[in-house]
Order: C-alpha cells, then structure tokens, then sequence
C-alpha cells in the first residue's frame, strides 16, 4: 500500500508542475501578442498580375501603400495620386502661328544654281542707277521675268512688292498676282530663293550690294480676251523691286510674241497711252519706278 501511494503522490506532483507550466506559457503567449503592435504583422498574400504572381510585401511603415515585387520584375512602386498633379513639358514645342502683316521678312532658301547674267542692253538697272525688266508672255498667261536693279548706294535690305491690280482696272480687281520660284543674285553672287509671294516682302541680303537681279515666275496678272482672236489677252506689269526703289528710272520690255498695244494707267490724259511713236511696240517708255505699271495687250503663245 506504501509503495502505491509514493507512486500516486509523485504523479500528483508531475501534473502539478506541468499544468502550472500551460498556465505560465499561455499566459506569457497572452501578454505578448496583446503587446505586439499591429503594424509590425507580417501578411502574406498572391495577386495575379501580366507578368505572373505578386508578393505583396509588409509596409515599411504603417499607413503606407504596399510595394509590388516579382521575381521576374523589378520592382514598380504603386501609383499614387498626388493633391498637384506635375505637368508634363513636349519635348518639342508646337510651331507658332506667323502674324499677318503687310511686311515681312522671310530668310531666302539657298539656291543651287541662280543665273547671274542679264541681256545685254544698256540702261536703267544695268548701266545707270534704276530697274529694267524683260517679260516673256507663256502659253497659259503665266509669265516669266528677269528684273535687274541698280541701286546708286549699297543696300542690305530690300521690298519686294507684287504689282497692285487695282492700277489694271476692273478687269484685273479679282486676280492675285503670285511671285513664284524667285532666285535672287546681290553683285553676281547668288543668294537664294523665295518659293512664293503674295505681298510686299522684305528681303534681307547676307552682305551690302548695289545690283541686284530677280529671275521669277508671275501668275495672276492676265485677263483673256473675249470674245476675241485666240490666245488674245491683256497682262499687267510692274518692277517687282519698286518698293526699294521707287524714285529711280524704270523701263519694261516684252518679248516672245506680238505686242499689240501698251497702256500706262498711272500716268494721266494722253500720256496713259503710251506706245512708242517708233521702234520695237514691247518696250514702254521710261519712267519712275513708282509710276511703271504697264498694261500690255499680247497674243500669248500658240500650242507647238
């Protein structure tokens, strides 16, 4: 009976022990996780993602969006959406609008081969300060010119100014006189081209010259006559550097098929007709660059 008791009280005593042990873990596990903060809890979780599974990782601190990593990616920060949005600057800004004006200066395209030389006549623009211009009349009322000036002073800065319809009269009020494909050449070196003109243009020469010769093609200054032999028309001519020059001598001639009558309309009285009494009916008188405005009737060229 001894013996069972011993045996009895010893095992009393080991549950004892080990239940007061439970008791101290559970209650030092208790205390911990009531005293653990919660922002220091690790989850763990998957997303699905273009690229393959995502960990979501704890924050770096609390409050703050969670950062997406791959294994097969670097690291992206998730997006957030700032209170001022940043603006984004172009790499290139967008080109601005060219201001209307009766003037402008426009820098010239370089030519690649501009014809330096001029007939060979003596006169206003070649030997003596003043314009000359020779107009070749082509088969659809276009015309071709070659304008020489000469100016008594070096200039760096010229006007280039298409004729004003209304000198033509009613007959030309509604056409635009268009200067295209102007090669420019300042004391025999060439400078460059203007593709197109409508209105008066400053040019700006790269250095100081005292001749200057215009080569260019005019559209808008013919009106066909009808009814009326075929190929019959009236076209409109003025110096196209007149705007730099206006005080000097001024003289045109026509050439490339029959001239048939010659009108200066700024002039006044009998003087506005003014066919020479002798000699070649295509070229008009001399006068001042502000009054040579001519209104030539012609027969334009036949189809070959």
């Amino acid at each position: 009976m001894r013996i069972v008791d011993d045996w009895a009280s010893r095992i009393s005593w080991r549950w004892g022990v080990t239940a007061i042990v439970v008791l101290v873990t559970a209650l030092v596990v208790g205390v911990v996780v009531v005293l653990m903060p919660r922002g220091e809890s690790v989850a763990v979780a998957t997303a699905s993602s273009d690229s393959g599974p995502v960990r979501l990782l704890p924050p770096a601190s609390a409050g703050a969006t969670p950062s997406l990593t791959s294994s097969t990616t670097p690291s992206t920060p998730s997006s957030t959406t700032p209170s001022n949005p940043p603006t984004t600057t172009p790499s290139k800004a967008p080109p601005s609008t060219p201001i209307p004006s009766s003037s402008i200066s426009i820098p010239l395209t370089p030519a690649d081969v501009v014809a330096t030389t001029q007939p060979a006549v003596s006169g206003p623009g070649v030997t003596e300060p003043g314009i000359s211009i020779w107009v070749t009349p082509q088969l659809d009322g276009s015309l071709e010119v070659m304008e020489a000036a000469l100016y008594p002073d070096p200039v760096d800065v010229v006007t280039l100014d298409p004729v004003d319809v209304h000198n033509g009269g009613p007959a030309f009020a509604a056409l635009v006189p268009t200067v295209t494909h102007l090669q420019v050449t300042a004391d025999q070196t060439p400078v460059g081209v203007l593709e197109s003109m409508t209105r008066p243009t400053t040019v700006t020469l790269p250095t100081r010259a005292r001749q200057l010769l215009l080569r260019y093609h005019l559209d808008g200054v013919t009106v066909r006559s009808t009814p009326s032999a075929t190929g019959r028309a009236s076209i409109l001519i003025a110096p196209l550097s007149a705007g730099s020059a206006a005080a000097l001598q001024s003289q045109i001639r026509i050439g490339g098929g029959p001239v048939l009558n010659l009108t200066c309309p700024r002039l006044h009285g009998d003087a506005a007709s003014c066919v020479p009494i002798s000699g070649d009916l295509g070229v008009a008188p001399v006068l001042p660059a502000r009054d040579d405005v001519v209104v030539a009737q012609v027969d334009l060229p036949s189809p070959s």
